[in-house]
C-alpha cells in the first residue's frame, strides 16, 4: 500500500514530504525512522482525496527533464532573473504535470522566504540529495548561476553515461 507522509529530518530539520511504499502505516513509519526522520503525519494513498490519488500516479519526472531544468535555470540566473521570477516563468513552461507541481510549490516555498535549497529539498523524489547540497553551496558561495551550470554538466554526462550502458545491456 502506499501512503503520502510528512517529515523532519532528525540530522538537518529539514521537512519532507513524498511517497512511501509498505504493507502497513507501522512499517513505513519504521521505515522512515531508519533513515531518521520524525514523521509529521502518515496518511494511506486510499485515505487521499480523488484529486490527490491522481497527482500520485502521474507521470514521474524524467531524468532528462531535470537535466534540461538545470541548464535552463542557470541560464536564467546568468541573466540575473531572481529565484522566485525564474520558478514562477518555468513552471509557466513546463508540460510535465508532476514537475509543473513542484515548481509551483517551489515558487510558494521560495515567496514564503524559504532557501532555494531547502525548498528544493522538500521534494526528494525529483532533487537528489545532491542536486539539493549543491544548490545550498551555491547559496552559500553567491554563485548558483555556475552551481546550476556544474549541475546540468554532470547531469548531462551521468545521463549520457546511463543510456550507454542501457545500450550496451541490450
Amino acid at each position: 500500500m502506499l501512503y503520502r507522509y510528512k517529515a523532519i529530518n532528525q540530522e538537518t530539520g529539514e521537512e519532507k514530504g513524498g511517497i512511501i511504499e509498505a504493507p502497513t502505516a507501522e512499517l513505513a513509519i519504521v521505515g522512515l525512522q531508519r533513515r531518521k526522520f520524525i514523521i509529521v503525519s502518515i496518511i494511506a494513498v486510499d485515505d487521499i482525496s480523488f484529486w490527490d490519488r491522481i497527482v500520485v500516479f502521474e507521470k514521474r519526472v524524467a531524468y532528462r527533464d531535470i537535466v534540461m531544468l538545470s541548464r535552463q535555470i542557470a541560464t536564467l540566473f546568468h541573466a540575473q532573473v531572481s529565484a522566485l521570477r525564474l520558478f514562477q516563468v518555468l513552471s509557466l513552461q513546463v508540460e510535465n504535470p508532476a514537475l509543473k507541481r513542484t515548481l509551483d510549490e517551489v515558487t510558494e516555498d521560495i515567496q514564503a522566504g524559504t532557501s532555494l535549497s531547502s525548498a528544493l529539498g522538500k521534494h526528494s523524489e525529483v532533487f537528489s540529495d545532491f542536486y539539493v547540497n549543491m544548490v545550498r553551496a551555491g547559496e552559500e558561495s553567491g554563485n548558483l548561476a555556475a552551481t546550476f551550470e556544474y549541475l546540468a554538466d554532470y547531469l548531462d554526462r551521468s545521463y549520457a553515461l546511463i543510456s550507454k550502458t542501457r545500450n550496451a545491456l541490450i
